[in-house]
């Protein structure tokens, strides 16, 4: 199925990099006019570590021979110079080589590429060519790639008769085969021998790489060797390859996140839709617009034949490694996108939008919550996230574990708002699984006063005993919860009888200085401690989830509750003002002068 869709958009795609070519950093360009002349040298690169513009260019299996390549090579062949920290030394045969080719494609240009081909000969052959070597930047070194560009435009190397010509060189060449045996293609079902590799050159993660292959006896069974053990004919291989190789190269095609590449597409484009675009980084009007937008129940008739939406997730292992493999129907993935930020509704606890309601988060914006530096996230968390979004497959749970580990050991951001989604989809997904007629088991968006389950009531305590302190004691250099979140979030009983203890003297210190606050929390305490007939001694996985999101909520009504006294105050102001401004006499007119 995977190869047959590539091979369907490959027959889509007109104006894509053929086979026989890759994508390397191009570092130089030389500047001609249309008669050939000599303009100057042109760098790409825009630092020391920059190697240049990528670009697609003619590629072959080149050894110690003589091999050149159409247009476009490295200063042994274009200049004839190979540099190093030593000097440069001549190489003739190679620049003899480069200019050969030019030639022979020359002989069959057409009338449209003959006046480029010309100017780049007439360069190569004439008085200008010493001048441009004299001319070269010092950092010029022989890896570099470098091309052409005439009369301030045409690249050659991109010219279409270019690539075709460089492919049927490579065609006369014959493919590498298998063997004397044949094979019936697992595409086509063609009979003929396989390919021991394939011919399409995939660049991942700076190597290249490829989506079927068997270099080790580890790999092989049966007898097979190399690529025989999915035997594809050369014309599929070359589709699939190149259909492959724009997927994960185009931007518009391309999904990068967590060490993981997704190539996508359609079977049929559509405008105005990407939906890796809200897995990226979602716009909050666009999300808006698509929870507001109107969708059919699953499985209704009124499209007989939706479009398809296909997703392929690899990482490189100098082979395509493939995480993921989605196919769906883009009806589906709106209406999957659309719960999908229903599930992460929440309301904010800390920072500047504290108690608002959250704006929707991107794949890599929650995966990278579950971890301490972002090199480490797994390869599977973000295809597991992209398969909730896109398909609506529950949260792993194992992602629970992952977001309260950090929480417990992050003491500067303990439960950001990323990291409380996460637990949160992950729970409800749980109780989805396990209890699916049972509602009430779901965790709110914002504080459920009616949740009265001890891991909730716990996290709710804890949150509220940490207010007493900040009331108390303003800004700490150590908070309750740097020193007990841990303990309390898995084993309730062991410390909860000394934190309430050690609030009495905070509050204490409330009564006499802050009233209001006192009685405020000294509430809030009596009315969450009377729901509690006893503090767990352990709290499960799925319990100490609830714990954290008890806490968290609790913070976040809080904030909400600043939120809207701050903004009561500030609308009693206005409207004193107002008042103010109503009762001033009318100021007297001022004497006419005329």
């Amino acid at each position: 199925m995977l190869l047959e869709s590539l091979i369907e958009l490959r027959g889509r795609l007109e104006d894509i990099p053929p086979s026989d070519h890759v994508t390397r950093p191009v570092a130089w360009i030389i500047e001609l006019d249309a008669e050939g002349r000599f303009l100057g040298w042109v760098s790409t690169s825009t630092g020391p570590k920059d190697k240049g513009l990528d670009d697609v260019i003619p590629t072959s299996r080149r050894t110690s021979g003589v091999l050149a390549h159409l247009f476009i090579d490295k200063a042994d062949y274009v200049l004839g110079l190979k540099i190093d920290k030593k000097g440069a030394v001549h190489t003739p045969r190679r620049q003899e080589a480069f200019v050969e080719l030019v030639r022979e494609f020359l002989a069959q240009a057409s009338e449209q590429d003959a006046p480029t081909v010309r100017a780049v000969l007439a360069f190569l052959t004439g008085d200008q060519f010493p001048l441009a070597v004299e001319a070269r930047d010092a950092k010029l070194v022989s890896a570099d790639w470098i091309g052409f560009r005439v009369d301030g435009a045409v690249l050659p190397h991109r010219m279409r008769a270019a690539q075709k010509f460089w492919m049927a060189r490579a065609a006369a060449a014959g493919p590498e085969e298998g063997g004397a045996r044949t094979f019936a293609c697992a595409v086509c079902g063609q009979e003929g021998p396989a390919l021991a590799t394939h011919p399409v050159s995939i660049r991942l993660d700076g190597e290249d790489a490829a989506l079927i292959s068997a270099n080790k006896n580890a790999f092989e069974s049966f007898g097979l060797k190399r690529s025989e053990i999915c035997p594809v004919c050369a014309t599929c291989a070359r589709e699939y390859g190149e259909a492959l190789r724009f997927v994960l190269s185009d931007a518009s095609h391309r999904f990068r996140s967590g060490g993981v590449t997704y190539g996508y597409w359609l079977r049929e484009e559509e405008s105005g839709f990407d939906a890796f675009t809200f897995l990226n980084s979602p716009a909050e009007a666009d999300v808006k617009a698509l929870l507001a937008a109107p969708f059919r129940p699953a499985g209704a008739a009124a499209n007989l034949d939706p479009n398809r939406f296909y997703a392929l997730g690899v990482t490189s292992n100098k082979r395509l490694v493939i995480r993921d493999w989605i196919t769906t129907t883009v009806p589906e993935v709106r209406r999957k996108l659309a719960e999908w930020f229903d599930r992460q509704s929440l309301r904010v606890a800390s920072g500047p939008h504290a108690g608002q309601m959250a704006e929707a988060h991107g794949v890599f914006a929650l995966a990278s919550s579950l971890v301490l530096d972002i090199k480490r996230i797994s390869p599977r968390v973000v295809p597991a996230l992209v398969h909730a979004a896109l398909l609506g497959t529950p949260v792993p749970f194992d992602l629970l574990a992952m977001a309260l580990r950090r929480a417990a050991a992050d003491a500067d951001n303990r439960l950001t708002v990323t990291r409380a989604k996460v637990i949160r989809m992950a729970l409800n997904d749980h109780f989805r699984r396990q209890q699916p007629d049972r509602q009430e088991l779901l965790v709110h968006p914002e504080l459920n006063p009616d949740d009265h389950r001890p891991g909730y009531l716990c996290g709710r305590l804890f949150a509220t005993l940490e207010a007493v302190q900040y009331a108390a004691l303003g800004s700490t250099n150590t908070t309750i919860a740097d020193r007990f979140f841990g303990t309390a979030s898995s084993a309730p009983a062991s410390v909860f009888g000394r934190l309430m203890r050690g609030s009495q003297a905070h509050l204490a210190k409330l009564r006499k200085n802050k009233g209001g606050t006192h009685v405020a929390l000294q509430r809030q305490i009596e009315d969450i401690a009377s729901r509690l007939p006893d503090f767990p001694r352990t709290l499960s996985l799925q319990d100490q989830g609830l714990f954290a999101l008890g806490y968290y909520h609790q913070r976040a009504e809080d904030a909400r509750g600043r939120l809207e006294h701050k903004n009561a105050r500030a609308a009693a102001a206005d409207a004193n003002d107002d008042l103010r401004s109503d009762d001033q006499p009318a100021a007297p007119a001022q004497a006419s002068l005329v």
